[in-house]
C-alpha cells in the first residue's frame, strides 16, 4: 500500500465532510470576490474613459469660445486658458506642452507632476501626433499611469501644442483593491465560522456512527446483546435502527445455530452410543447376534437420518427463500391434504370441512409438510377408530383476511401447563402411551407458520381432544418470496 493511500485511509469522515464544505464555500466566495473586484475595477477604469471624453468636450468648448472667454488666438493662450478652466480629478495630473517643452502646469494640487519626469516628457513629445489623440499606459516611479495626448492647433498660429492628461491608475483602483481586501478578510472569517459550525454539526450527526463503531468493536459471536441508542429521526438515526435490527437478526441466527449444534450433539449422542456399544460387544462368530446388531444399527441410523432432516428444516426456516408464496386454491389444497392424511392411518375416521374456495398466497409444499405433521400428531395421540377432522376457512377482509387450517382429534389432549411448551424443540408430553418421536414435529409446524407471517393456536382439554389451528395471512395473492429473518 502506498503512503498516499495510507494517509487517505486515516482521514476521518468528519474531516472529509468539513474539507468538502470548506472547499465548496471557498470556491463560491472566491468567485464572488473576484466578480465584485472585476466589476469595481471596470467601473474605475470606466471613470477614466469617461474623463477622457469629458476632457475632449471641455477642450472643444475652449476652442469655440463662450460667454466667459473668446476663442483663443494662439496655441499658447489656448493652453493657458485650459490650465485655468479645466480642474484635474483627484488622481489626475495635466501638462501643457508647447513646441516640445513642458510649458504649463495648473495651480491645483496634483497627485504627481508630469513635468518632474523629464524622460516621460520626452516620451510624450515623441509619441504625440499633431493630427490625432494618442492614448496609452506607462509605468512611472509613482506608479502606472494612463495618459491621453490631445493636439492643440489654432488657425494662424504655427506653434505646436499638446494637452496631456495622465491618470494614476494605482490610486484610481484603490477602492477596488480595498473592496478586494475586505472581501478576502470577510471570506476567511466566514470560512472559519463555517468550519466551526460544520465541525460541531457533523460531529453530532456522526455520533451514532461512532457509537456504532464502538459497539461493533465490543460485539462478538458469543455476545451480541449490545444495542445502539437511537436519538432523533434523521437518516443516521434510521441507519442506527437498521443496524440494531441487523444485530437482532444476527443474534437470533447465532442463537439458532448454537441451539442447533446443542440439539444435534444431544440427540445424536444416544443412537451413536447405542450403535457403538453393540458394535464393541459384537462377536462375529455368532451370526444371529450379528443380524440383530445390524437391524438395530440400521434402525438407529434411520432415526438419526430423520432427525437430521427435521433439524435441517428448522435451520432453513430462518433463511430468506424458505417459503415461496404463490396463489393457491385452498379447497384443492385441503382435498389433497385429506387424501394424504388418510394414508397415515386408514383405521381412523377422517372427516373434511372446507368453508372456502379462496386463492391464498402460500407455499403449498411447506404448508402440506406442516399440516401432515399435525395429522401425524393426531394419529399418535388418539385411539384407533376415533374421528380426526380436517378443516379450513377464511375470515376477515382486505389486508386483515386470514386463512385458518385446523386439525381436530379425540385424543388424550394436552394439559394447560404444557400447551405452550409442546412447540419447543424435543419437548414430549408425558401421556403414558409410549409414543415415539423426535419431539421436533410441532416445532417444524410453528417454524413454517411463522415463515408465512402466521401463528399456531392450540385448544385442548385432557381426555377430550385437541385442535391445532394454523393461522395464515390471506391478503390478495401476490407472487413473492418470503423468508423469516
Amino acid at each position: 500500500m502506498s503512503r498516499h493511500s495510507a494517509r487517505t485511509r486515516h482521514v476521518s469522515v468528519r474531516a472529509r465532510i468539513i474539507l468538502a464544505i470548506l472547499l465548496v464555500a471557498a470556491l463560491g466566495m472566491g468567485a464572488l470576490t473576484a466578480s465584485v473586484y472585476l466589476v469595481e475595477r471596470q467601473r474605475a477604469l470606466g471613470e477614466v474613459g469617461d474623463r477622457m471624453y469629458q476632457l475632449a468636450d471641455e477642450l472643444t468648448a475652449i476652442a469655440e469660445g463662450d460667454e466667459v472667454a473668446a476663442p483663443p488666438a494662439t496655441v499658447e493662450s489656448f493652453l493657458n486658458t485650459a490650465m485655468q478652466r479645466i480642474l484635474p480629478e483627484p488622481n489626475e495630473s495635466v501638462l501643457g506642452i508647447l513646441n516640445g517643452e513642458a510649458a504649463y502646469v495648473p495651480d491645483a494640487n496634483l497627485p504627481f507632476r508630469i513635468d518632474a519626469d523629464a524622460r516621460f516628457v520626452e516620451f510624450l513629445v515623441a509619441s504625440a501626433d499633431p493630427t490625432a489623440v494618442v492614448t496609452g499606459t506607462s509605468i512611472l516611479p509613482v506608479g502606472t499611469v494612463q495618459y491621453s495626448i490631445v493636439p492643440v492647433a489654432v488657425t494662424g498660429d504655427d506653434s505646436s501644442g499638446f494637452y496631456v492628461s495622465a491618470f494614476l491608475l494605482d490610486r484610481q483602483l484603490d477602492d477596488a483593491a480595498a473592496i478586494l481586501r475586505t472581501s478576502i478578510a470577510v471570506s476567511l472569517v466566514a470560512l472559519l465560522l463555517i468550519g466551526a459550525v460544520g465541525w460541531f454539526v457533523s460531529g453530532r450527526l456522526l455520533r451514532p456512527l461512532r457509537r456504532l463503531r464502538e459497539a461493533a468493536g465490543r460485539m462478538s459471536a458469543s455476545d451480541l446483546s449490545e444495542r445502539i441508542p437511537v436519538r432523533g429521526h434523521d437518516d443516521v438515526s434510521l441507519l442506527t435502527v437498521t443496524v440494531n435490527d441487523l444485530v437482532d437478526r444476527l443474534e437470533r441466527a447465532f442463537t439458532a445455530q448454537r441451539q442447533l449444534v446443542d440439539d444435534v450433539s444431544h440427540e445424536l449422542r444416544t443412537p451413536i452410543t447405542i450403535i457403538q456399544g453393540h458394535l464393541e460387544l459384537l462377536d462375529g462368530r455368532q451370526p444371529d447376534r450379528v443380524d440383530r446388531v445390524r437391524e438395530l444399527a440400521l434402525d438407529e441410523l434411520a432415526r438419526m437420518g430423520a432427525l437430521v432432516t427435521e433439524l435441517s428444516v428448522l435451520a432453513e426456516s430462518g433463511t430468506t427463500g424458505f417459503v415461496v408464496r404463490l396463489p393457491t386454491d385452498v379447497d384443492e389444497l385441503l382435498s389433497d391434504l385429506a387424501a394424504k392424511a388418510k394414508a397415515l392411518s386408514p383405521r381412523h375416521s377422517w372427516r373434511v370441512r372446507s368453508d372456502t374456495d379462496a386463492l391464498v398466497p402460500l407455499d403449498g409444499t411447506r404448508i402440506t409438510q406442516a399440516y401432515l405433521q399435525l395429522c401425524q400428531n393426531a394419529v399418535k395421540y388418539s385411539d384407533v377408530g376415533s374421528i380426526i377432522t380436517l378443516g379450513g376457512e377464511t375470515v376477515g377482509d382486505g389486508a386483515a383476511r386470514e386463512l385458518r387450517l385446523w386439525v381436530r382429534d379425540e385424543g388424550v389432549g394436552v394439559a394447560e401447563a404444557d400447551q405452550q411448551r409442546v412447540f419447543e424443540r424435543f419437548h414430549r408430553v408425558e401421556t403414558g402411551r409410549g409414543v415415539e418421536g423426535s419431539g421436533l414435529g410441532l416445532s417444524i409446524v410453528r417454524a413454517i407458520t411463522h415463515a408465512h407471517g402466521g401463528s399456531v393456536l392450540l385448544d385442548s382439554e385432557p381426555g377430550v381432544g385437541s385442535t391445532f389451528t394454523m393461522v395464515l395471512p390471506a391478503a390478495e395473492p401476490v407472487r413473492e418470496e418470503v423468508g423469516v429473518s
